[in-house]
């Protein structure tokens, strides 16, 4: 008769339910030393060996009465040396008064552990990872993340400073017209002369009058306002040349600290779209730039915008997506406004009539010497229409050009991009923590099954579980179905004790 053994233990954290599995063990000796803090009771070591004990019983009777075992939850049993198996005890009764009835049932995973080859890859779903680097894991949880809360508010002053531009074919400054150049790559026949928003508003005024003055009040097509920063720097009146449009870089960091003033234990919380930046321009037009896609330290972008009567100024990412310049994610703001201005009824009328108005009076007095006067009486008429005219001209309200259209946002100091950082709220941070703690991240990915890359405890679930071993076929087939279910690995015995340090 093969020498049989059972033991007999109390208090085993582990459940039929098979989520949980001790595994702080590499060999047969250190399993039983691991349950052997559980022991209360064992058979079949002494003068009274023990009958051998098939798997398929599915109980066994032990002579202790009831009062000393009807709190144990948990068995082994070995038949000489054929394979130890591990047992949920599922109920003990009462069989006589020196006797009890245990009831029991296979734990495949804890007597096949030490079998099991992991080496073949699986399809996994859940597990936590040997590396949480931010940003490493991104594959979608599909779990709600409920409303965001804002970090706090920023802009880009930079481009709050705005200049006038003046598109005209006459330059005043040189009483000269104008030579066609590039705008921002873009040919005009006109040239831009640029004032500052705030302190040339006077130099504008007498740049308008210099232009009626000179006769040339429809060579100005526009006048339009443009951020002056995107602009070379230039003194109220001058003749700007932008070729190519300039640029503004700056950098924004990235929150790698807190979520809503929650710490969380997991780095996926560091991620969209639980942690992002949201840029606004302020108009209706908004763009989330996710922190895991920047290769920098920070967050880097540059703006621009095309030197045109319809400026608009773009927001370019840099290093996002692997893009140096990433054109795809742009935000844009347009709607910069365009500007009316006046024309001096009288001033352009004297300009006008400046040339013909004194050839008049000069020829009616050069025919009244010929003529002992008639000429110039003749001529007369002329000198009065040309005083009468003006007369009404000044009698005239001043012309106005163009119309105001745009900036409502310019009023208000908004014209420009707005930077939020927003995350989930803590609530829902903690909630969604606490998931990952305990299940791990989703991964979606083949690989070899690996349940020691946590210090306390791995979490690990498949969908086509692909573990090997010389085990029976039935019992493997259990085992695949737990890795299926979603199994939970732990390398203490303090099982279920999910407050503990768990980093990789």
């Amino acid at each position: 008769m093969a020498d049989t053994t059972l033991r007999l233990y109390a208090g085993v954290p582990l459940t039929r339910d098979n989520l949980n599995f001790l595994n702080n063990f590499t060999s047969e000796s250190q399993q039983l030393s691991v349950f052997g803090a559980y022991q209360v009771k064992e058979y079949g070591t002494g003068a009274d060996p023990l009958a051998p004990i098939r798997r398929s019983f599915n109980s066994i009777v032990v002579d202790s009465p009831i009062e000393e075992v009807d709190n144990v939850n948990y068995m082994t049993f070995k038949n000489g040396s054929s394979q130890r198996y591990w047992c949920f005890v599922t109920d003990v009764v009462y069989e006589s008064e020196s006797s009890s009835r245990v009831y029991f049932e296979i734990d495949y995973m804890t007597t096949w552990y030490l079998s099991i080859d992991f080496s073949k890859s699986s399809l996994i779903e859940r597990e936590h990872v040997a590396d949480d680097t931010i940003g490493l894991h991104l594959v979608d949880e599909n779990i709600t993340t409920g409303e965001y809360t804002i970090r706090s508010t920023d802009t880009i002053l930079d481009l709050n400073p705005l200049a006038i531009l003046v598109s005209s074919s006459w330059n005043p400054n040189t009483n000269s017209d104008v030579v066609g150049d590039n705008y921002s790559g873009i040919y005009s026949g006109t040239a831009l002369f640029a004032f500052d928003r705030i302190t040339g508003i006077t130099a504008l005024n007498l740049f308008l009058l210099d232009v009626v003055a000179d006769n040339k009040a429809d060579a100005i097509t526009s006048i339009f306002m443009i951020p002056k920063n995107l602009l070379p720097s230039f003194s109220d009146g001058d003749q700007i040349s932008v070729p190519n449009s300039l640029t503004i870089d700056f950098n924004y960091n990235k929150n790698t600290t807190d979520i809503d003033g929650y710490t969380p234990k997991n780095n996926k919380l560091f991620v969209y779209p639980y942690n992002f930046l949201y840029v606004t321009n302020h108009n209706g037009l908004a763009a989330e730039y996710h922190y895991e896609y920047s290769s920098q330290a920070n967050m880097q972008f540059y703006a621009t915008c095309n030197v045109t009567p319809n400026p608009v100024v773009a927001l370019v990412p840099k290093q996002y997506k692997g893009a140096f310049a990433n054109f795809d994610e742009i935000l844009r703001i347009a709607d910069y406004p365009q500007c009316s201005w006046t024309i001096d009824s009288f001033l352009q009328y004297v300009a006008s009539a400046a040339v013909s108005t004194p050839v008049n009076v000069a020829g009616a007095l050069a025919l009244g010497a010929v003529t002992g006067g008639v000429g110039a009486v003749a001529a007369v008429p002329s000198v009065v229409n040309a005083i009468t005219g003006g007369v009404q001209a000044a009698r005239q309200p001043n012309q106005v050009r163009g119309s105001i259209t745009g900036g409502g946002n310019t009023g208000i100091g908004i014209q420009t991009f707005g930077f939020y950082p927003k995350t989930i709220r803590a609530e829902h941070a903690r909630i969604i923590d606490d998931m990952f703690t305990k299940f791990g991240y989703r991964v979606n990915r083949l690989s070899a099954i690996n349940v020691n890359k946590r210090p306390k405890f791995d979490y690990i679930k498949t969908i086509d579980c692909n573990i090997q071993g010389s085990i029976p076929s039935k019992d493997l087939q259990e085992i695949r179905n737990m890795f299926n279910k979603g199994v939970t690995f732990w390398h203490t015995t303090d099982v279920g004790n999910y407050d503990v340090v768990n980093a990789p």
